[in-house]
């Protein structure tokens, strides 16, 4: 059976929400995991990749496929993962702009491109706003996953599904 999902202790609301979305094959371009550090918002957001990639179609990752393994393994090549080295460092323009390219191409080997920008919070207000027109108008098959620890330090967007991710 599955494993994925329910490796993320404590986020039942979250995880039902995610599969819903996932069974119904209805997704916004870009979600906003929220909450305090180590609640689990970036295992969230990894787990959701592996689902979406997942080899095995269904709402939930077999964790056993290559997709999976991969994801798992941060060298999927139609993953990308954006978060500063240190809890201090900004997120600046440079990366943002090196990574957009990625998100307008067709998928190479799984269904879908996506950028897991971790420490969103952390973006400087350059590269958010570099960031903001593709999360608006994002190319097909491309999806944003977004975590923070202090949402009001985001840009604001329609664009995003908001999933507010609490100490259980």
């Amino acid at each position: 059976t599955p494993v994925s999902f329910q490796s993320v202790a404590g986020q039942e609301t979250a995880v039902a929400m995610l599969r819903a979305d996932l069974a119904r094959r209805r997704l916004p371009s870009a979600y906003l995991f929220a909450g305090p550090d180590g609640v689990g918002k970036r295992l969230l957001a990894t787990e959701l990749a592996k689902a979406l990639n997942c080899d095995a179609d269904g709402d939930d990752a077999c964790d056993r496929c290559p997709s999976c393994m991969k994801i798992g393994h941060r060298n999927h090549p139609d993953v990308w993962w954006l978060e500063p080295a240190t809890s201090h460092e900004l997120l600046k323009i440079e990366r943002v702009r090196e990574l957009l390219p990625h998100m307008g191409m067709r998928p190479f080997e799984g269904r879908c491109q996506l950028l897991i920008i971790a420490g969103a919070e952390q973006l400087t207000e350059e590269a958010a706003n570099a960031l903001l027109k593709t999360l608006e108008e994002p190319a097909r098959d491309t999806l944003f996953l977004l975590t923070t620890a202090n949402r009001a330090a985001c840009l604001p967007t329609r664009s995003i599904v908001h999933h507010d991710v609490l100490d259980a």
